[in-house]
């Protein structure tokens, strides 16, 4: 078994590392066969469904922050040819707009990536879906384990195949943040007096039970917050079969300053050898089938902290972007009324925007962006945008007008629009775990 110790300032840092790579619709191609077929849902409702193959490559951009909170990207160079976190998690899924919950269709582990990037493929042949999106993780802390903080990067659009195709060049950029000094590691020393082992710590110790038909891999106890984010500290173990299930014993040593924690084990039950977002999870019992978080670990030693899987509605949760949306209005009234030939560009920057930035250098510097031609515009005085982007990062939200259409932007006398009151952040907003809306005005800047 190991065991691993994650601190909390590191929990921190890594929730602003989930990043995904803009990707236009013209970045894939789709190879066509004939091998579709038409499905029905539920309801008699007649889908296309989605047939086919999604390829393309995970890469890992390392980034650090400056003392202005801005990003800076490093190269790989920073740790000559060392890999140093774990492998990569690849997914299919959809979202409930509703209740934000992911239904996946396919996955794959990359356990060996590299600096260059790593290829992937997922075939999915479903009647419940025509889109899917595609996404990946990166095991941050080496650990074995998808955690709730461990980055994420999102495709920013949906894929959509029908006939049995390959669609190719669907690539996804990680952002991993670099930290020499930091990572997992096994729990160590104790400070202070107290808990169950009187210096400080306290163990938490029991089995991971099983209870449908086990065919091999492991599973892990992990103690989370009570927001379920986490883990703070877990226990990788390979059960053995007992009955029609399997069971394999556990131990975790942790802090005692932790206090209310809930306790939660998930089983490698996709057999992709992470434990991820898609397994089988569930909860620490104090009588079978019955639901016993959260704990308490200030104090003592418990050492029968059994956990049942599956239990009650327990998982890695995953979030893997947001939307941000709102209207585009202009001080000028209708927004046909810039010059013959100008557009809009709303924009979900990487980077601290800057002055007379050609408009293809803007968009590949995206998460996601729209544009409207100001033609097709006429008299209306507003206009919506929605944006996909990744969860949990910091980003510039920036509308522009090309005024003319030169392929320019930001030039003495060009409106553009942040996506809160001070010019001072550049749009710069993060973009937490929930979708926003920003209504901006398109006006010029007096300098």
């Amino acid at each position: 078994m190991t065991s691993i110790r994650l601190a909390l300032p590191v929990l921190g840092l890594c929730s602003l590392g989930l990043i995904g790579s803009y990707c236009s619709p013209g970045d894939f191609k789709v190879i066509v066969d004939d091998t579709g077929s038409s499905v029905s849902d539920d309801t008699g409702v007649q889908l296309s469904g989605f047939d086919g193959t999604i390829e393309g490559t995970v890469r890992v951009q390392l980034y650090t922050m400056d003392e202005e909170g801005e990003y800076v990207y490093k190269d790989w160079s920073v740790h000559g040819d060392d890999w140093p976190f774990g492998g990569l998690w690849v997914y299919g899924f959809t979202e409930d707009e509703s209740s934000g919950d992911e239904t996946f269709y396919a996955n794959q582990s990359i356990l060996s990536p590299t600096q260059a990037g790593d290829t992937y493929a997922l075939s999915v042949k479903t009647g419940q879906t025509d889109n899917i999106w595609i996404g990946a993780q990166l095991d941050w802390r080496g650990d074995g384990i998808m955690g709730t903080t461990d980055p994420v990067g999102i495709y920013p659009l949906p894929v959509s195949v029908t006939d049995g195709s390959t669609v190719t060049g669907v690539d996804i950029t990680i952002l991993a943040f670099w930290n020499p000094s930091s990572g997992g590691g096994g729990g160590g020393g104790w400070n202070g007096t107290g808990g169950g082992n009187g210096n400080g710590s306290t163990t938490i110790a029991g089995d991971v039970i099983i209870t449908y038909s086990y065919a091999g891999g492991n599973a892990a106890a992990m103690l989370m917050d009570t927001s379920m984010q986490g883990p703070y500290y877990a226990d990788l173990t390979t059960p053995e079969p007992v009955g029609g299930g399997a069971e394999g014993a556990y131990s975790m040593t942790v802090s005692k300053d932790y206090g209310e924690m809930n306790l939660m084990g998930c089983h490698d039950s996709n057999y992709n050898q992470v434990i991820d977002a898609a397994d089988q999870c569930g909860a620490y019992i104090s009588e079978p089938n019955v639901d016993g978080n959260p704990i308490d670990v200030c104090c003592d030693n418990n050492t029968e902290a059994d956990i049942q899987v599956p239990l009650g509605d327990y998982e890695l949760d995953l979030v893997p972007f947001v939307r941000l949306s709102g209207n585009i209005t202009s001080e000028l009234g209708a927004l046909g009324n810039y010059a013959a030939g100008s557009k809009i560009y709303v924009t979900a920057l990487k980077y601290r925007p800057v002055e007379d930035v050609d408009v293809q250098d803007l968009l590949d510097n995206s998460y996601d962006y729209v544009e409207f031609n100001t033609d097709d515009l006429g008299t209306d005085t507003s206009v919506g945008y929605g944006l996909v982007v990744p969860a949990n990062t910091v980003l510039y939200l920036v509308a522009y007008v090309d005024d003319g259409g030169n392929g320019v932007v930001q030039e003495e006398s060009e409106a553009l629009a942040f996506a809160n009151e001070s010019d001072s952040s550049y749009g710069r907003i993060p973009t937490g775990s929930q979708s926003q809306t920003y209504d901006m005005e398109l006006a010029v800047v007096v300098k």
